[in-house]
C-alpha cells in the first residue's frame, strides 16, 4: 500500500451511491454478497487450479469492487477505500482485476504512470489485494506476474512497494518475486503501523511455484 487518504462517512457513501445509481444504473455497482453466495468450486483450498482464474485490465464497472475490497482488507491501515479508487480514477495507473467463476476476487495497481516514467524507469506497486475467502489459491501470484509483465512492457526497470512490517505472508509473496526489504518506516500508516519499503530490479524470470 502506498499513500494515505481521508476517511469518508457511511451516510455520505450511501447518498453518493444512490446518486450514481440514478445516473448510471444499478449495473455500475458491485454487489458484495454475491461472492459469498456462489458455491465453492469443490477444489481443495490450497490447490485451486490457476487456470480457473481470469485476469484483465480494470474497467469503470470494477470501481465499486475495488473500493469494497480495499475497505475490507486495508481498513486497519487507513481510508484506502477512498484513496485507492482515487488512484484508479486518475488514469495514471495500470489496474488488473482477477476473476473466478465470473466474479471479481482480487486486484493489483501499478503506478503512477506519468511523463517522467520512461526517464526514471521506476514505478510503485500501489496495492495488491485478494478476497480473504479466495486467498492461498495462487491468485496473488498471478496478479504479481501480470503486473510485472505490464511493467516490463512499459519499460519500467525498478518497482518499489510498501507493506506492513507485520504482514509476513505478503512479504513472503513479494520476496518470492525478487523484492528485497530496503528500509523500515515507523508509523507509516494512518493506523500507526510500521511498514517496510521493498524494491525489485526487473528480470525475465519468475518463480516456478505460482501458489502464494
Amino acid at each position: 500500500m502506498g499513500k494515505r487518504g481521508r476517511f469518508g462517512k457511511y451516510g455520505e457513501v450511501k447518498r453518493l451511491a444512490r446518486l450514481r445509481e440514478a445516473k448510471l444504473g444499478p449495473r455500475t455497482f458491485y454487489n458484495a454478497p454475491d461472492i459469498h453466495k456462489r458455491k465453492n468450486s469443490g477444489l481443495p483450498r490450497h490447490k485451486t487450479l490457476v487456470e480457473s482464474v481470469a485476469l484483465r485490465k480494470a474497467r469503470e464497472e470494477d470501481r465499486q469492487f475495488i473500493r469494497y475490497l480495499s475497505k475490507k482488507v486495508f481498513r486497519e491501515y487507513g481510508p484506502y477505500d477512498i484513496t485507492i479508487p482515487r488512484w484508479f480514477d486518475s488514469g495514471a495507473v495500470v489496474t488488473i482485476v482477477a476473476f473466478m467463476e465470473s466474479l471479481p476476487v482480487g486486484f493489483a495497481i501499478l503506478g503512477p504512470l506519468v511523463s517522467k516514467m520512461p526517464i526514471s524507469g521506476e514505478s510503485e506497486l500501489l496495492a495488491i489485494a485478494v478476497e480473504p475467502t479466495r486467498q492461498r489459491r495462487g491468485i496473488g501470484s498471478l496478479l504479481m506476474e501480470r503486473i510485472l509483465d505490464e511493467a516490463k512492457s512499459l519499460g519500467i526497470r525498478r518497482i518499489s512497494l510498501h507493506t506492513a512490517q507485520r504482514n509476513i505472508p505478503a512479504q513472503r509473496l513479494f520476496k518470492k518475486y525478487g523484492f528485497v526489504i530496503k528500509e523500515k518506516k515507523t508509523n507509516f500508516y494512518v493506523g500507526g503501523q510500521d511498514a517496510v519499503l521493498m524494491r525489485k530490479e526487473l528480470s525475465d524470470t519468475f518463480p516456478e511455484d505460482v501458489f502464494d
